[in-house]
This record gives C-alpha cells, structure tokens and sequence, in this order.
C-alpha cells in the first residue's frame, strides 16, 4: 500500500504507454493531475489520500478578506448601528461555524477536531478587512482524525473564540495586527498563562544565547527577550541576556552565570547538527545530575509541530542548586520549552534549595 497516494500498485496504475503521439508536444493530462494534485489517482479518478503514516504536528492557517464599500455604510458597520443589529457579531459567529464545517466545505478533506480560530475585523475608512486565524493544537492519532486534507497544506482546527475583538468602532480594531503577531507564536507577550507549583519570586537566573551571527551584529537576538520576559513573568529576577557565538564562549558564559549562583539557567541555540553547534557539549560537563524527562517534554512538545524537532539536542540537569535546561535557537521552538517549563519550574527551583517541604 502506497501510505501517500493510497494505490495498491503504482506501477499498474501509472500512466499509459507510449500511443505515438508523446512526440507531438502534448502532455498526458492524466499523469500531470496526479503531479500537482494528491487527490487525483493516475487515471484522473478521485481519491482519499492515506494520511496515517504523517508525522504528527501543529497546523495553522490564517485567512484574509477585504469587503469595500462607502464610508457612511463603514461607520454605521462600525458602531453597530445597521438596522439589523451588529453585522460584525453575526459574521464572527459565521466564520466561526465556517471554520467547523471545513471537512464538509472542501470535498475529500479528512475530519478536523477543531482547536482554535479568532475572526478579527479592521476599519478603515472605504474598507473593512477580515482576518481569520486557525490553529491545531491536538495531535491525529492516526485514521480516525487525521489533520489535514491530506496534500501537505494544513488546515484550521478551531476553538469557540467568540469574544476576542468584541469592542466596536474603528478606533477599537487597532490591535489586530499585533493579536495576529500574537497568533503566530512570534510574540514575547503570547505566553501561557502559568500554572505554578512552588514560587520563583526573588531567584536570580540567567540567559546564554548561543549564535555567532548574532553575537557580531549580523541579525538581532529574538529569543533572548522571548526568555526574559518569561522569567519575569514567573519571579525570577534575569541578569541581561548574554549572547555569545557558538561552542567555547557558551562554557565560558556558563561558568560565568554559575558563580552568580542563580536558580535558573536557560540557554538557546546551538543544539542542532551544524559543525558549530556545541552547546550540549559545553553544558554536560556543568551538569551534577541531569533531568532527562524535562528534555523528553520539550522534544515531544517540538515534534507533535514539527518532525525536524527530533533533530534537536540538548541537556537539562543540575548544577548545584542551579538548573540549566538547553533550548533550540529560534523563538518558536524557545516558546514550546518555556511552556513545558511553565507548570513545574518553581517547584523544581524548591526542590533544588531542598525547600519543597517533603
């Protein structure tokens, strides 16, 4: 069985022989459709592409529209003065039911356990844009719920998000932009909301970023304040962010922050295969006991997004009283760590101090 194209034997079902005519300039319309569209057989007929065998991930889409018309007409939109009631309301709740019926609106897509959507509108004076964001946030668990519509393109999962972007009038809708930034994980403010065990308040940590790029100006560091900001949302008081370029310098910038003595410290970047990536390496040495379940947690929060996330090394353990954990280098992947840490870093920073009170 092809796990792609779902056809017991490709070689039968490819496309016919030579009739003579392959010399003429004409394409076999037939092998073409199978090209470019995985629902489409050899012979043209339709299928149901078998999904079970894709790696397990995180998809999102996001939908825009822009619907013109006068300014007077905009304004009462706006206000929710149209005669009827509040337009914008109702077409929320539209998108948000479109969004459900996805497997029903697009012929042969697989069923989709609905997650996440926002609909957000934005004003302007002759125009009003729609924004619809969806994410997955469950994983397929193989033919009975899979995904995707099964050509590689994700698909929304929604969740009933009915009062986000509530508020009326063009001067309400200015935060649509940064709530899409939000959306896409790329935003040091979009962080989960904490579920604390055991209290950080007052501990010292630190940052190490790991990349040598950054560390002489080629581009700026994204995941250090993505970290900071973490860390002080939970407690923590962060000495600056130390960037660094890879390999040695990160032992260096290590040993350094260890003899502050902080309870935490998180470092990003260079975890991955490159020749310079070194950060495990520098860290394992530090280490007087290591924490695999912690790097277990964020590699299976990695890979239900991305596949690639397997490829990622990294240490988490304790030095002293001091925990270091290794994340990957780019701010999304920072984001997914952070969120396994979420519910157990201040219980983590007791137990350490031998203050957990078992």
């Amino acid at each position: 069985m092809d796990p792609v194209n779902d056809v017991e034997n490709p070689e039968a079902d490819a496309a016919p022989a030579d009739n003579g005519e392959a010399g003429n300039g004409e394409v076999d319309k037939r092998a073409v459709g199978n090209t470019r569209l995985t629902h489409l057989r050899h012979d043209g007929t339709a299928q149901m592409v078998d999904v079970s065998n894709k790696a397990q991930s995180t998809r999102e889409a996001t939908a825009t529209a822009t619907v013109r018309s006068t300014a007077e007409v905009l304004s009462l939109l706006g206000g929710g003065e149209l005669p009827k009631g509040d337009a914008l309301a109702v077409a929320r709740i539209a998108g948000i039911m479109a969004a459900k019926k996805t497997p029903d609106l697009i012929p042969l897509c697989h069923p989709l356990p609905i997650a996440k959507v926002t609909i957000d509108f934005e004003l302007d004076t002759d125009a009003v844009t729609i924004f619809r964001h969806g994410q997955d946030t469950r994983r397929h668990r193989g033919r009975d719920g899979s995904p995707d519509c099964g050509d590689g393109r994700g698909t929304e999962r929604v969740r009933h998000d009915q009062g986000r972007g509530q508020a009326r009038g063009p001067d309400r809708y200015q935060g649509a932009r940064q709530k899409r930034r939000q959306e896409r994980g790329l935003d040091p403010m979009n962080m989960p909301e904490p579920h604390r065990h055991g209290d950080a308040t007052g501990r010292k940590a630190g940052v190490v970023i790991a990349s040598t790029r950054a560390a002489s100006g080629v581009y700026e560091d994204l995941t250090g304040p993505v970290i900071i900001d973490w860390l002080t949302e939970h407690g923590f008081e962060p000495f600056p962010a130390m960037v660094v370029p890879d390999g040695a310098p990160v032992g260096a910038a290590l040993r350094a922050l260890l003899s502050q003595q902080p309870a935490v410290i998180i470092t990003s970047g260079g975890t991955g295969l490159s020749p310079t990536d070194a950060t495990p390496e520098q860290t394992l040495p530090l280490l007087d006991r290591e924490i695999p379940g912690i790097m277990e947690g964020i590699r299976n929060a990695g890979t239900a997004k991305t596949p690639m996330a397997m490829l990622s090394r990294g240490h988490a353990g304790a030095a002293g009283q001091t925990f270091i954990v290794n994340l990957p280098g780019s701010p999304k992947g920072v984001m997914d760590g952070l969120a396994v840490l979420d519910p157990i870093v201040g219980h983590l920073c007791d137990q350490l101090e031998g203050s957990h009170g078992h």
